[in-house]
C-alpha cells in the first residue's frame, strides 16, 4: 500500500510538473509578450532576460520589471516573477531574474542570471538558471537549465530570432529518468511602421506538437499600445494594452481558452536613466 500511493504521488507530481512548465515563466513574462499571443521571441525590451536572452543586448536602459499572472482562476496557478535588465559595454547586456509558481501543495522558484552580446544586427545571449520545484510529500529537487537564444535583424523592418531553453535536458526525477522539457521558439517580426509590429512565433516543447503563436501591437498614440494575438493547439486568443507614464510602463493582457477561464497578466516596467549606444 506504500508503495502504491508513492507511485500515485510520484505520478500526480510529473503531471502538475508538465501542467506549471505550460503555465509558469519558461514560457515567457510581461505584459506585452501575453499580449501578443506569447510571439514575443523577437522583442527587444527588458523581458528580453525571460523570453529570449539573445535579444537583451539590444535594450538601451537599465530596467527594473515585475509581473503577476494567475491562470483559469484558480489559486494554485499564479507566477510572480521580477527582473532587473542592464545594458553595459555599449554592445552588451546582462540581466538577473527570478519567479516564483504554485502555492504550499507545489511550487517553483526559479533564479536566474544571463548576458547577451551583439555585433552590428546580430546578437546571442545564454542564461543559466537554478530551480528548485517543491511539492508536499515527496519533499524538494533542484537543477541548473541553460538556455541560449540570439537574434537578427535583416532589414529596419525585419527581424528574426530562436530561442532554446533546457538544451542540457536537466533531470528531475530519477523516475523514468524525468527530464525538465527542452522548449524551442523561432520567430520573425515585420515592422511596416513605427507604430505597428506583427509577429509569429513557432513553440516546440520536445514532448509536444508545435504551436503557433502570432500577435499584432498597434500604437494608436505614442504612449499608448493595444495588442492582440492567437495559440493554437489549443486555440487562445489574448488582448492587451500597454501605457507609458514617464519611466513607469504598465501592461495587462487577457488570454481567453475556449474550454477553461481566461487567464490575466499585469506588468510593470521601470526605465532607469538612460545608456546610449553606439550610434545614439
Amino acid at each position: 500500500m506504500k508503495q502504491l500511493y508513492r507511485f500515485f504521488v510520484l505520478t500526480a507530481f510529473l503531471l502538475i510538473g508538465t501542467l506549471s512548465i505550460s503555465f509558469a515563466q519558461r514560457i515567457g513574462m510581461g505584459g506585452r509578450h501575453l499580449g501578443v499571443g506569447g510571439a514575443s521571441v523577437t522583442l527587444q525590451d527588458g523581458w528580453s532576460v525571460f523570453n529570449n536572452i539573445g535579444a537583451l543586448a539590444w535594450l538601451n536602459q537599465p530596467t527594473v520589471m515585475t509581473a503577476y499572472e494567475n491562470r483559469f482562476s484558480m489559486a494554485g496557478l499564479n507566477t510572480v516573477a521580477a527582473g532587473f535588465a542592464m545594458p553595459t559595454l555599449k554592445t552588451s547586456a546582462w540581466g538577473a531574474t527570478i519567479a516564483h509558481f504554485g502555492d504550499n501543495l507545489y511550487n517553483e522558484v526559479d533564479l536566474g542570471i544571463g548576458v547577451s552580446h551583439k555585433i552590428n544586427t546580430v546578437s546571442l545571449g545564454l542564461k543559466a538558471n537554478y530551480l528548485q520545484i517543491s511539492m508536499e510529500g515527496l519533499g524538494t529537487r533542484s537543477v541548473f537549465a541553460l538556455e541560449f537564444g540570439g537574434l537578427m535583424q535583416f532589414t529596419p523592418t525585419l527581424f528574426a530570432a530562436a530561442h532554446i531553453y533546457n538544451f542540457n535536458q536537466a533531470q528531475i526525477a530519477n523516475f523514468q529518468q524525468e527530464k525538465l522539457p527542452t522548449i524551442m521558439k523561432a520567430g520573425i517580426s515585420y515592422r511596416p511602421l513605427k507604430n505597428l509590429l506583427l509577429n509569429a512565433d513557432v513553440l516546440k516543447n520536445i514532448d509536444f506538437p508545435a504551436t503557433l503563436r502570432a500577435g499584432v501591437e498597434y500604437k494608436p498614440i505614442e504612449k499608448l499600445a493595444v495588442r492582440t494575438g492567437i495559440n493554437t493547439a489549443p486555440f487562445t486568443a489574448s488582448f492587451g494594452v500597454g501605457l507609458q507614464l514617464f519611466a513607469l510602463q504598465v501592461d495587462y493582457a487577457l488570454q481567453t481558452h475556449s474550454v477553461l477561464l481566461p487567464a490575466h497578466q499585469l506588468s510593470l516596467v521601470y526605465l532607469l536613466k538612460k545608456k546610449k549606444k553606439n550610434g545614439e
